[in-house]
């Protein structure tokens, strides 16, 4: 009782000396306070220590105001109460730039050239990142999923995800998707059978915040080499697959995209698109896909040898009743080659589209500098 009476009597005097509102706590003799302060502590030989509890302690404080701060011992941080809930501060004791944003945790079973965050996908509290040529065992690129969970004040691990049938050389994680309670994960390189390199989508659902696999997906005509799943779009109960070295005809990979229906109680594949006219060999259709409602994007995929040269091109589809048919074929206002690879990346927003064409040379005499096209429709 008599140490609490003494710290109150000198807060007290304190805040008598300043002639305000105000409290000052400094050596004897120094009455200069910053005038935006309500409590001031000057000190050279100490710092400032706020409560410090467990986490389980933070979260039991009743009715903790906007603002309150806590150190919590078992975090080893220093959090704010804000509107939205417990926040930890930027700053973290463990980062090795003290200062640095902390990042997610790279999982204990990562292995070197595991290229975590090679693919990432963001929904509520939700994540999913891949890292496609992780080891498991022996089993080169093989490639694991790791699951994160945001608890409201940080991402934990809650998961990792291997291809129930997978093998060397798969590349599980090439492509994540969380739409809703599903995940779509591809392996565009799995042996199907007999066939090389045809490639999977696996379907896994959510289930009390844990997922759980469903089913998993191949194209209906797929051979060697089809790459299925090299991309992936959902809208609504649609599923999109592009396949984007599917070989039609005697054209070697022109591409194609899969288009999936969720029926009540599986994904059903309804139809195979591709260019019916003007596709040529190393076209990539399919290499990139966007869907947006009823309209489906389709672009090329990057080729360290072709670029997708023959396509440079984005095709739009549109869903009529059960069938999807073109819509329309947008090239690049100012092509200066056939190896710009134009539609290499795609998004919409309302009526506008994006398209990104990663080597187009403008001026000529910048190689591959790149651009962007924005187009707008117009119906």
């Amino acid at each position: 009782m008599s140490n609490f009476k003494w710290l109150f009597s000198c807060l007290f005097i304190a805040a008598s000396i300043s002639g305000t509102s105000q409290i000052l706590i400094t050596k004897p003799g120094d009455t200069v306070m910053q005038k935006s302060a309500m409590l001031e502590v000057k000190s050279n030989e100490r710092g400032f220590l706020p409560p410090r509890m467990s986490t389980t302690e933070r979260r039991a404080i009743a009715e903790p105001a906007a603002g309150l701060m806590v150190y919590d011992t078992s975090k080893q941080k220093m959090y704010v109460y804000t509107p939205a809930g417990w926040k930890a501060l930027m700053y973290e004791v463990s980062d090795p730039n003290y200062g640095a944003l902390s990042q997610i945790t790279k999982p204990a079973t990562l292995n070197t050239g595991g290229l975590f965050g090679f693919t990432v996908d963001l929904e509520g509290d939700f994540a999913l990142i891949g890292a496609p040529a992780n080891a498991i065992g022996t089993e080169q690129r093989r490639g694991t999923v790791y699951c994160y969970y945001f608890d409201g004040e940080e991402w934990t691990k809650s998961q990792e995800i291997t291809s129930p049938d997978g093998k060397a050389g798969d590349n599980f994680g090439q492509n994540v998707l969380i739409h809703g309670s599903w995940a779509f994960i591809s392996a565009p390189f799995a042996d199907n059978g007999e066939n090389a390199d045809d490639g999977s989508v696996y379907v896994y659902q959510r289930v009390n915040n844990q997922w759980t696999f469903f089913s998993k997906l191949v194209g209906g005509s797929s051979s060697n080499g089809d790459l299925f799943g090299i991309d992936i779009a959902a809208s609504g109960n649609t599923l999109a697959i592009g396949a984007s070295g599917d070989d039609i005809g005697v054209n070697a990979n022109q591409g194609s995209a899969y288009m999936f229906e969720w029926n009540g109680a599986a994904w059903i594949q309804t139809q195979k698109l591709y260019t019916l006219s003007g596709g040529s060999s190393e076209d990539y259709f399919g290499g990139r896909l966007h869907l947006q409602d009823s309209l489906l994007f389709v672009g090329n995929e990057y080729s360290a040898s072709y670029y997708g040269q023959s396509q440079n091109a984005v095709y739009v589809y549109a869903k009529n009743g059960a069938t999807w048919t073109q819509r329309a074929k947008i090239v690049a206002p100012d092509p200066v080659d056939g190896f710009e690879a134009f539609g290499y990346s795609i998004w919409t927003a309302g009526q506008k589209l994006m398209v990104g064409a990663v080597f187009h040379n403008n001026p000529y005499s910048n190689k591959d500098r790149g651009a962007v096209y924005v187009f707008e429709r117009t119906d």
